[in-house]
């Protein structure tokens, strides 16, 4: 309960951080203000966005398995859901800072054990097993780079 706890602090934490004023907001007496930064020109294309939404992402990787298990509308529908709830968490705790690595890791299990218990409830044995392969092959595909880089 106390890790609950912690990152519940942490995250309300930064919730208020972001909501207050920042140090440019507030006008110093005495010292002369900066003018507004310049927009960008209409000519210059728009900043790419280096990540798709977590709504897209989830869509994506719920079709993919969709096909990959040969799920019914209803387990995709729960599916959707499952991985809609678990991108956004894990989207919110990497924003967290956390006391230790032990807490962030509990944290991060405790994303995934919820996602498998919800997929566990509408997925035959051998779908579940098939999901959990998959999950295996795309947590060690993500992970190759930084072993190979690391040699």
């Amino acid at each position: 309960m106390s890790t609950r706890l912690q990152i519940l602090g942490l995250g309300l934490g930064l919730l208020f951080c972001s909501l207050g004023a920042s140090a440019q907001d507030i006008p110093s007496p005495g010292l002369p203000t900066t003018p507004a930064p310049e927009l960008p020109a209409a000519n210059e294309p728009p900043a790419e966005p280096l990540m798709v939404a977590v709504p897209e992402r989830a869509k994506q990787q719920a079709d993919y398995l969709a096909d990959a298990l040969q799920l019914k509308a209803r387990q995709v529908t729960v599916l959707r859901a499952a991985l809609q709830t678990r991108l956004d968490a894990a989207e919110m705790l990497s924003h967290m800072l956390f006391a230790s690595a032990p807490v962030a890791t509990a944290a991060f299990d405790d994303i995934d054990y919820r996602y498998y218990a919800a997929m566990g409830k509408v997925l035959t044995p051998n779908q579940f097993h098939k999901l959990l392969q998959l999950d295996e092959q795309a947590t060690s595909a993500a992970e190759a780079p930084m072993v190979l880089r690391g040699r």
